[in-house]
This record gives structure tokens, C-alpha cells and sequence, in this order.
């Protein structure tokens, strides 16, 4: 996958993860990324548009970097959010 974008998403990028051996504390770690799709996708042969994968309590999802702007035009806050966290909260890609 062509990650072009990665970070943290949820508590992690909000700053309030807490340990969950702690009392309110959570269990999982939310990760994201924005991926540049393949060609069969860009012509629309194929619909991997968004990837989910769940990792034990963790789930990373994934955007094609056209979902992602149709979901940032809508406003949709999840979006909106990866691009204003601190620069801690993004992750190295290859590109």
C-alpha cells in the first residue's frame, strides 16, 4: 500500500490515552493512514476505497486519497481531525 499520510486517530491523537491498567484507561490503539490506490481502483474496476484492519484490540483504517477528500468536502470530523494534530502523532512513510 502507498501510504502517503499516517498517524494516530482517537485518544492517541487527542492526548488522552490512558493506560489500561489504569481505571478509566483504554485498551486500543486507533491508527490511520491515506494510501495512493491502484490503477483498477482509479478507474473504477475495483472499490478499495477504504481498508479496516483490526489487530488484536487495535483497529487502522485506511483511506484512498480521493475518499479522503470526499470525506474532508463533507466535513466529516475524523478527517478534519488527522490534519491538525501534533506533528508527534503522524507516523514516517515511505513517499
Amino acid at each position: 500500500m502507498n501510504l502517503t499520510l499516517a498517524g494516530y486517530r482517537g485518544s492517541w491523537a487527542h492526548g488522552t490515552y490512558m493506560d489500561p491498567k489504569e481505571e478509566f484507561g483504554s485498551d486500543d490503539i486507533d491508527t490511520f493512514g491515506i494510501f495512493v490506490p491502484d490503477v483498477n481502483t482509479v478507474f473504477g474496476l475495483h472499490n478499495e476505497h477504504v481498508k479496516e484492519e483490526f489487530i488484536g484490540p487495535n483497529d487502522q483504517v485506511f483511506y484512498s486519497i480521493p475518499k479522503f477528500i470526499e470525506l474532508l468536502r463533507k466535513g466529516n470530523p475524523n478527517t478534519i481531525s488527522m490534519l491538525f494534530m501534533q506533528a508527534e502523532g503522524y507516523f514516517k512513510t515511505p513517499y
